[in-house]
């Protein structure tokens, strides 16, 4: 066979060996690559959902506007940040005996919560009354949703 075949089947033999199981398709059970088509889907989304609302974050707090400062912009990220911070150690101090007892629930519980914090970042510059009560929100929704998640 050409060059070019026989380079194209050796990529494609090495991304099958990353992407895949070993042993693949007789590793895994009939659905498996309808399910990780799937969460690759949901993935994208997610990362294309967390795209969005660092620009909605980054608008609110004033990129692209002359009236915004710098430091303005730094405490807000400061609260934020540390609100999830603080918040993922006391969810996870409170919650740390029930995640091992109820994985799936705590996952699902994680990919809801983390929906509802990228949702309250999008939202915050809707609100500029609110806007950092928003992003803490967030912040602390994200923190909460890694911990449960990390379970």
């Amino acid at each position: 066979p050409p060059a070019a075949v026989v380079a194209s089947q050796s990529f494609g033999a090495t991304l099958k060996s990353i992407l895949l199981p070993v042993g693949y398709p007789n590793s895994v059970t009939e659905d498996y690559l309808a399910f990780q088509i799937c969460d690759t889907i949901q993935a994208a989304c997610s990362y294309l959902r967390g795209i969005l609302a660092n620009q909605a974050v980054l608008t609110g707090m004033g990129v692209g506007n002359a009236e915004a400062t710098a430091a303005s912009a730094t405490i807000q990220w400061v609260f934020r940040d540390l609100t999830g911070m603080v918040g993922g150690v006391l969810f996870g101090w409170w919650h740390s005996q029930g995640f091992g007892a109820d994985a799936k629930r705590w996952r699902l519980f994680a990919d809801a919560i983390n929906d509802f914090g990228l949702t309250m970042d999008l939202v915050a510059p809707l609100y500029p009354e609110y806007f950092l009560a928003f992003l803490c929100i967030g912040s602390l929704c994200r923190a909460m949703a890694g911990t449960a998640a990390g379970a």
